[in-house]
């Protein structure tokens, strides 16, 4: 055999093996897309979830104040998957930080941004992958996530001085407070603790900020209860006097696009009010999220 035989037998081999090669990378590519769609599910499941059980509605919340920049997909897979999360982090972030997550944990799936693509309608879209978290609760790491606490006072007067709207002292009112659209005004109710003037002015400055429709779109009382739950677990005010029953009574009869449209809204009007107080607490300090963007 001569050289020239050689080169057209190895040529033969490596095309010989193409049809292998293009096998796998098509089957990684279903494998991938079955990931994907599986999460997408789970996604779909765990906001039906919230409509009819007032605990994963809770555990929904609770996320999305623990993780504020997380969006409301992955703060539904999380509350999914691992409720009880305080802290998260990839296995390579926890790794260069000298934490080992523990043998036999399972990985907290969460969807995370991959490439742009150009939309045959028109414009750019964005691709989501499947990416794999660990909370701290599933490492060997003995510290644990630190509560922050502030003075009820302080945190009131900041929450006062952020709002989008002013206020007005009633002796006498139907209610704890209301927000008044004709006049862009929160009325409150003399003679109340701090820690309810806390969930009932959060409740009702979310109201005034879902009544520019042209912004958010309109939200219900219901809606922000939810947002009122969000900051008061954020700030350490307690959640037990929040109606969480009427918000799921609230969502009946919702098709499961509607309900992620409305957790959604949740947590850009949560997220919001978080701002802005955290700029009354934190005046001198750089603005800053707890976690990263998910």
């Amino acid at each position: 055999m001569n050289e020239f035989d050689e080169l057209i037998e190895q040529a033969s081999g490596q095309n010989a093996a193409l049809p292998s090669q293009q096998t796998d990378k098509v089957a990684w590519a279903e494998q991938k897309k079955q990931e994907r769609q599986a999460v997408y599910d789970m996604v779909d499941e765990a906001a039906a979830l919230t409509a009819v059980e007032p605990g994963m509605l809770a555990a929904y919340l609770d996320c999305q104040s623990h993780f504020d920049r997380y969006s409301a997909r992955n703060a539904l897979l999380v509350a999914f998957q691992c409720p009880e999360a305080t802290k998260l982090a990839t296995f390579e972030e926890w790794k260069a930080k000298g934490v080992h997550i523990r043998k036999g944990e399972t990985a907290i799936s969460i969807l995370v941004p991959g490439k742009e693509y150009a939309r045959r309608s028109g414009g750019t879209g964005v691709s989501f992958l499947v990416g794999k978290v660990f909370d701290i609760s599933q490492t060997d790491c003995a510290a644990s996530v630190r509560s922050v606490s502030h003075d009820a006072r302080r945190l009131l007067e900041s929450l006062i001085r952020s709002a989008p709207c002013s206020f007005e002292v009633r002796s006498e009112l139907e209610t704890d407070a209301r927000f008044s659209p004709q006049d862009r005004k929160i009325l409150v109710r003399q003679g109340q603790q701090p820690q309810a003037l806390f969930r009932a002015i959060s409740r009702e400055m979310a109201v005034c900020i879902y009544s520019n429709a042209r912004q958010r779109g309109k939200g219900t009382i219901q809606d922000a209860h939810c947002v009122s739950y969000v900051l008061c677990q954020r700030f350490g005010i307690s959640t037990d006097e929040i109606p969480l029953k009427a918000v799921i009574e609230s969502m009946a009869g919702l098709d499961v696009s509607d309900i992620q449209t409305r957790l959604k809204r949740i947590r850009e009007v949560s997220g919001e009010l978080t701002d802005r107080l955290r700029q009354q607490l934190e005046p001198n300090q750089k603005q800053h999220r707890t976690e990263e963007a998910r």
